[in-house]
């Protein structure tokens, strides 16, 4: 089994590098179905922070080239991307679902995103059991590390760490006008924000999803086709849709009379054309300005850290066991021929002693497993064994011999 991984995050590479390997939905099915013919397994990973595809199969793949053919960009600097192989690729992505790899230390979003990974590859068939146990054990790592590791150590989502950001650079929010373009998760946590805070919120919903979509309680409602009417009364904007296209462009802008004092971007691919940067009085941001340094946290990283290497420690002996199966069944058939011609065996059958004949074999089948692992065998590890199957077969106690 050869596993490996090739990705980019906001660590390696920056938004517009990030934004040509933002595939829609169907290249997502594209790449896998395509690539699921070339290998055993394919899993891809598509967030507003990252790509990562995770391969496995029996030889090694140019997988940097693959995803920049997929993108239409073969003129791309691969010194954004990172590859890692067997059980590097699979700490990796445990410490991404721990969400040591989040913009935002922690963040609990990552989880469903690798979980959806994961689901989306089983739709189409394309994870195989190497894949689907790796996928498995990173969601139950992240899942144990957001229930297991101190509330007070988690830190803010993304919405919330650009709310409290612009409380520090514009002030107070109460009564402020805010326009919230999009009411998917994030757009709905930004909104909840700016509600706490007594500001005054739009946000809006596309006109045929408008019978069952529900907003937080006190914002009001637009259509989205209006957003550009909604920008005339607004002092701040945070856009964070998935549409392929601009929710707001630098034209869009100037033909507003009264323009917002802040353009924040959640989106990625980005909502906010990069051009509205040079509309002069607008602050505008976007995922890169939300990063955090790497020593921040430094507690909390530990512990994640610690949860993300017993997972991999439990993948590891996962498919060392997997790996082991095929010579398991070759141990079985030899020690089989050997009790069969066992001396002492047929005697105790023709004798018609079953006891006899099930002692001489146990301890024959216990006297050529161990005489061919000497080197490995301590007074510990049989001890070990002894315990656990102790532990795992009910039998009276007289059954068991007293030591």
């Amino acid at each position: 089994m050869y596993l490996q991984m090739v990705g980019l995050d906001h660590h390696t590479a920056s938004i517009a590098q990030r934004e040509a390997f933002s595939f829609s939905k169907e290249m997502q099915k594209t790449i896998l179905t395509n690539l699921k013919s070339e290998s055993n397994g394919v899993v891809l990973l598509s967030t507003c922070n990252r790509t990562e595809l995770y391969l496995s199969g029996s030889v090694p793949f140019q997988l940097v080239s693959k995803l920049m053919q997929y993108a239409n960009k073969t003129d791309t600097d691969t010194t954004a991307f990172y590859e890692k192989t067997g059980q590097a690729a699979a700490l990796h992505l445990i410490e991404v679902a721990c969400g040591l790899h989040s913009q935002i230390l922690h963040e609990e979003q990552i989880v469903t995103q690798v979980n959806q990974a994961i689901c989306d590859a089983r739709m189409l068939h394309t994870a195989d059991a190497i894949l689907d146990t790796l996928f498995r054990t990173a969601v139950s790592a992240g899942k144990y590390a957001l229930t297991h590791v101190s509330d007070a150590a988690i830190p803010l989502s993304l919405s919330e760490k650009a709310v409290r950001r612009l409380e520090q650079q514009y002030g107070s929010l109460k009564h402020a006008v805010c326009l919230v373009i999009g009411n998917g998760k994030m757009g709905q946590l930004a909104a909840e924000q700016l509600l706490q805070r007594s500001s005054k919120v739009y946000i809006t919903l596309r006109s045929c999803h408008n019978g069952s979509s529900v907003v937080p309680f006190g914002a009001v409602p637009v259509p989205y086709e209006l957003r550009l009417q909604y920008l005339e009364y607004a002092d701040i904007v945070i856009s964070a849709t998935r549409s392929p296209h601009y929710t707001i462009t630098a034209d869009q802008l100037l033909a507003v009379q009264h323009k917002p004092q802040y353009l924040i971007d959640l989106a990625l691919p980005r909502d906010i054309a990069e051009d509205c940067k040079q509309v002069e009085d607008i602050c505008c941001w976007d995922l890169d300005n939300f990063s955090e340094p790497a020593e921040q946290n430094l507690a909390l990283r530990s512990a994640l850290q610690h949860i993300a290497e017993k997972y991999e420690h439990d993948f590891q002996v996962w498919c060392q066991y997997r790996d082991a199966i095929p010579y398991m069944t070759e141990l079985k058939e030899l020690v089989t021929a050997n009790l069969l011609h066992s001396t002492a065996i047929t005697a105790a059958r023709e004798q018609q002693d079953i006891d006899a004949a099930v002692q001489i074999a146990t301890q024959r089948t216990v006297e050529l497993l161990l005489g061919s692992m000497r080197e490995m065998v301590t007074p510990e590890l049989i001890a070990g064994c002894c315990k656990k199957i102790e532990a795992h077969t009910r039998l009276p106690k007289k059954a068991v011999k007293q030591k």
